[in-house]
């Protein structure tokens, strides 16, 4: 989904929405489409609230001990993890990141992570991997970010 800003009242925001999307489709590869696309009114910013990240685990990683790994993430009320603050990696602080695990599914394949994001931040992507004691090297393909929910302040 994608959204732009429009000035120029409702009528003209669906028509740009619309314009936007067909221009973008006319460039992306074969085999991807936008599925939505909407122009906001002037004035107010979307901001994030959500995204779902799909890894597409080999089989051979797809075990019971991820299972019991995702199952106890989920069960747990904190999860603490050491973040670097800075660049030259010589700031840590630790931050609890459980409240922006929405969901963690294992299905077809696949793990899907539904991350909140609000004002104090998400989970990041490399977390996600490690909270799951996975690596980069036992994914079929590339972390996929599925969707993005989007509000207005």
């Amino acid at each position: 989904a994608f959204v732009v800003r429009c000035d120029d009242g409702e009528d003209a925001a669906v028509d740009l929405g619309g314009r936007v999307q067909m221009r973008l489709s006319e460039q992306l590869p074969a085999g991807c489409e936008i599925l939505s696309c909407s122009a906001v009114r002037g004035g107010r910013t979307p901001l994030p609230r959500s995204a779902v990240y799909l890894l597409a685990v080999r089989p051979e990683y797809l075990d019971e001990q991820l299972r019991n790994r995702i199952k106890d993430l989920l069960a747990g009320e904190t999860l603490v993890l050491r973040r670097r603050v800075d660049e030259k990696a010589s700031r840590f602080r630790d931050v609890d990141v459980r409240s922006f695990l929405k969901s963690i599914e294992l299905k077809d394949g696949c793990v899907s992570v539904e991350c909140e994001i609000n004002s104090c931040g998400s989970i990041r992507v490399e977390e996600i991997l490690d909270i799951l004691s996975l690596d980069v090297a036992q994914l079929v393909r590339p972390i996929k970010r599925t969707s993005v929910q989007w509000s207005r302040q």
